[in-house]
């Protein structure tokens, strides 16, 4: 029961790797442009949507699963700090928290209070209780819905002998990866679909073997000062022929604000492999 519950909460962070709400809602235009884009132009575009924050909190956060016709909802809170840090709580009745995780570079560290149980490790631990190997550049990089850690190493948005075009108002970009396997770059495939104005509207992964796929659709954008950040985002996730669907839809975002990481491990806590 505890490896089910660990397993569950780890989809549940691949899933909260999405997400901001405030401002003027920006809705999925369709556009129709015959122009031929280089890769290095739609890199160059996709840089200059980066947002320019150190960080990111999201006061509350609502996520509607459907697994095996079950219907699921979940609430919790989000904190990041660039490229150092991320926060996910997850609460019971009444608010009362049930779960943290806390993600660094290279660590992760997830408090279960219903079973008085902790685990402390790093990607590969977490990757043998769940088959999607998690990376935090994946995860922050779909909190602030820029795929720019995630592209900047192919070739393919490095070059301008690569030509894209839009069709039905997106471009579409397949990648070769090792995002989901353990082997050798290449294996698996990840893609990406962005609109006329370069937003990222679908990223979409395959496992080289095909026992994994996942879609995170992008539906909506809000605008936060000058930044813009998904508050609606479809989620179909296939592992193993386990399917689950999930809606995501996040308020009171906040952005430069001063946040904490708190995380220690009650000393009646048992370590949640034993």
């Amino acid at each position: 029961m505890k490896a089910f519950i660990f397993r569950y909460y780890v989809l549940i962070i691949i899933i909260f790797l999405i997400a901001a709400q405030i401002g003027c809602r920006v809705i999925k235009p369709v556009i129709y442009d015959d122009r031929v884009y280089s890769g290095m132009e739609i890199y160059e575009k996709i840089i200059d949507l980066e947002p320019d924050i150190s960080t990111y909190s999201a006061g509350r956060i609502t996520l509607n699963i459907v697994e095996n016709d079950q219907k699921i909802d979940v609430r919790g809170s989000v904190r990041i700090k660039v490229d150092s840090a991320i926060m996910v709580s997850f609460n019971a009745f009444a608010g009362i928290e049930a779960a943290r995780v806390l993600l660094t570079q290279d660590s992760v560290k997830i408090l279960d209070r219903i079973n008085n149980s902790y685990f402390i490790g790093d990607y590969k631990e977490a990757v043998k209780f769940f088959p999607v190997p998690l990376t935090y550049e994946i995860i922050q990089s779909l909190f602030l819905a820029n795929p720019e850690k995630l592209v900047s190493k192919f070739e393919q948005f490095h070059s301008d002998d690569a030509e894209y075009r839009f069709t039905d108002g997106e471009i579409a970009v397949l990648v070769e990866s090792d995002i989901l396997s353990t082997g050798e770059t290449g294996r698996d495939i990840l893609g990406f679909k962005f609109d006329h104005q370069f937003l990222t509207r679908n990223i979409e992964f395959y496992s080289s073997d095909k026992s994994v796929y996942g879609s995170l659709k992008f539906n909506s954008y809000f605008k936060l000062d000058d930044i813009l950040l998904p508050d609606n985002i479809s989620i179909y996730f296939i592992s193993h022929n386990l399917p689950l669907m999930a809606e995501l839809r996040i308020n009171r975002i906040e952005v430069e604000r001063d946040i904490k990481f708190p995380f220690s491990v009650p000393t009646r806590y048992k370590p949640f492999l034993n």
